[in-house]
């Protein structure tokens, strides 16, 4: 036989199996089926130790019947909880044999046992509840039930019953310490009240104390059933937006340009860019791209709220956003078309800040639009490092009509624009503090040598040692452009 750790691991992938098929009743099934082996195991010791203690006259059953009944018992036993570890709990029906076998078992112990045994009935009832299944869970107890008269009976005739101040009759009271149908003899009591005592004080209660253990028993185990089914259900449906979630995650991603570096026929312009989403997808974009070989146009914006939503407002702002660049060239034209395309049918009310530029390489010229973004920083050779100030306009898709106005920044040699979405500076610590701009420009100072990749590198890790752990609540989004 197997090793238990062999077991164990075996046991767990044919589960896992059974889950991932879609029978989660089978994989259930697999662990009641081991549940019930257990008990068996446990059964086998406890017959063993009522030999034993039958044998050193701390019971008081006949000791030949004791001994055949636990033997008979060990028997029925051994050979199922075999074929059981053998299978792994897996064949369907290993469930009805382990509780047929049980059952046998507990008619085998209430035999010897008697009185003192009667609650081994409720063993099997019980455990069947662990397979969610009503109609098995009723014919057990209809099989309790059955195996139970048979029992008493059996003891009635054999007289295999040890009890204490048995009523027979009216008044009269019997003591027994030894054989209860030898005692029903030698006293002279009639048969007739004793089978009527028997069964009016002994079977009719028990029955009625099964009926209601079975009957509550059939009520669990259905309720199990549509507890399990509505589980695999939600599991089901969570597994199934888990696995599209990643696919937006990987899609959203892809819309996003990531070849570094990002111009190679133009080494006079160094760039870098990140993405950090705070969800499975995000509202936070940037973009980059050359709309002929002397412009080049740089997008940094941020979609109000987050997941699923956003990131479909994100995607046709940065199509939209993108086209009109294209045509137009002008981030103030480009910005005012794209706010009426995106106000058209809004009716969730989403909006994004915007900040948009196009650089004209030949001139050194940066003409930018800022549609209720953050200001990005800037950094002049000359050591001047700040905030780029400009008109602020109103955020695309927050008003229709809307003209936005354009500003201009010369940029030489060694000079680098930094853009950021609010998702930087509103970083949170664990003491609810905010990361903030003067942080983010201090830090953006000490790493002015390093290369735009490694600048925006270690803004997100002092970021990240700056929350100290704490949940990420918004996307954090970074865009650096260095001219060499």
């Amino acid at each position: 036989m197997e090793t238990l750790k062999q077991f164990t691991i075996t046991l767990e992938k044919k589960i896992k199996n059974a889950i991932e098929s879609g029978d989660v009743f089978h994989a259930n099934e697999i662990e009641a089926n081991l549940l019930l082996g257990a008990v068996l195991i446990m059964m086998i010791i406890i017959s063993i130790i009522c030999l034993v203690l039958n044998e050193l006259g701390i019971f008081t059953a006949d000791k030949t019947i004791m001994r055949y009944t636990i033997v008979a018992a060990v028997i029925v036993q051994t050979p199922i909880m075999l074929l059981n570890q053998k299978y792994h709990g897996e064949p369907k029906w290993m469930k009805g044999l382990l509780e047929w076998g049980l059952l046998a078992v507990c008619g085998l112990l209430y035999s010897t046992l008697g009185h003192n045994a009667t609650l081994v009935f409720v063993i099997p009832i019980i455990l069947s509840i662990r397979y969610c299944d009503k109609k098995f869970t009723r014919t057990i107890a209809v099989a309790t039930i059955f195996i139970f008269l048979l029992a008493t009976l059996g003891n009635a005739y054999f007289g295999i019953l040890n009890l204490n101040m048995y009523k027979l009759g009216s008044g009269t009271t019997l003591t027994i310490t030894e054989s209860l149908r030898q005692s029903v003899i030698d006293s002279g009591i009639d048969n007739k009240a004793y089978f009527k005592s028997l069964v009016v004080n002994d079977f009719i209660p028990k029955l009625l104390v099964y009926s209601i253990i079975g009957f509550s028993s059939i009520k669990i185990a259905e309720r199990g059933r549509n507890m399990t089914e509505l589980q695999h259900e939600v599991t089901s449906k969570a597994s199934r937006i888990e696995t599209e979630l990643n696919l937006a995650t990987e899609i959203q991603a892809g819309m996003l340009p990531c070849i570094f570096p990002a111009f190679p026929d133009h080494g006079e312009l160094e760039l870098f860019a990140s993405n950090t989403p705070a969800k499975e997808v995000g509202g936070d974009f940037y973009d980059y791209f050359k709309i002929d070989d002397n412009h080049v146009a740089i997008v940094m914006a941020d979609v109000s709220g987050k997941g699923v939503g956003a990131a479909l407002f994100m995607t046709i702002s940065k199509i939209l956003i993108k086209n009109q660049l294209m045509v137009s060239k002008s981030p103030a034209l480009a910005l005012t078309e794209s706010n009426r395309q995106l106000c058209e049918n809004n009716e969730a009310g989403l909006f994004v800040t915007t900040w948009a530029g196009v650089y004209d390489i030949s001139t050194g010229i940066l003409t930018y639009t800022n549609a209720g973004h953050n200001p990005p920083l800037i950094h002049h050779k000359d050591g001047e490092c700040e905030y780029l100030k400009g008109i602020n306009g109103l955020v695309l898709a927050g008003m229709e009509g809307i003209h936005y106005s354009e500003s201009q920044v010369s940029l030489k040699k060694g000079d680098e624009i930094f853009l950021y979405t609010d998702g930087v500076t509103e970083a949170t610590s664990i003491h609810q503090e905010l990361y903030g701009e003067e942080r983010l420009i201090e830090c953006f100072k000490d790493h002015l040598e390093n290369t735009v990749k490694d600048q925006v590198t270690a803004v997100l890790d002092d970021i990240n040692v700056f929350i100290e752990g704490a949940e990420q609540f918004d996307d954090i989004t970074m865009l650096g452009m260095k001219v060499q």
